[in-house]
């Protein structure tokens, strides 16, 4: 599952060729990241019940069936559950950051992706995931100013 995501991750740095398209795409998702924002702050106030891996599986089946919407909200609900663990909070936010800016998400957002990544990487220096994270953050930003 890991390596998925972090082949996903290189795939989307290596991927530079949407230029102008990802700009335009980006700028009509942002009613998508509002409104799943403001469903998230409604369902982030209520602690997750059952086991966070079996959540965090749930999450990340949802983004490789490419239901990124139910893996947003599911990511958002972990990491603001202060009774998640701190390694499950860690990879949700990772995964979160990764699934606004992933190529399969039709409603991606490179905003909400660089500053999902940029608190990633102030959050967690020493993470195994901080190198795919800042490059990422840093390809998604490129995608932004072209």
């Amino acid at each position: 599952m890991i390596t998925r995501m972090l082949l996903a991750g290189m795939l989307l740095v290596a991927g530079t060729g949407c230029g102008k398209r990802a700009v335009v795409e980006q700028s009509s998702s942002s009613e998508f990241d509002t409104e799943a924002r403001e469903d998230a702050s409604v369902s982030t106030s209520l602690s997750l019940t059952g086991d966070p891996a079996d959540f965090m599986a749930e999450a990340a089946r949802a983004e490789t069936d490419g239901n990124f919407g139910k893996a947003i909200d599911t990511y958002e609900r972990l990491i603001e559950d202060a009774s998640a663990p701190e390694e499950i909070r860690e990879e949700a936010l990772f995964r979160l950051g990764m699934a606004y800016g992933d190529v399969r998400n039709g409603n991606r957002n490179y905003e909400a992706a660089v500053r999902e990544l940029t608190r990633f990487v102030e959050a967690y220096p020493d993470s195994k995931y901080n190198e795919t994270a800042a490059a990422s953050r840093d390809k998604f930003r490129e995608l932004l100013e072209n």
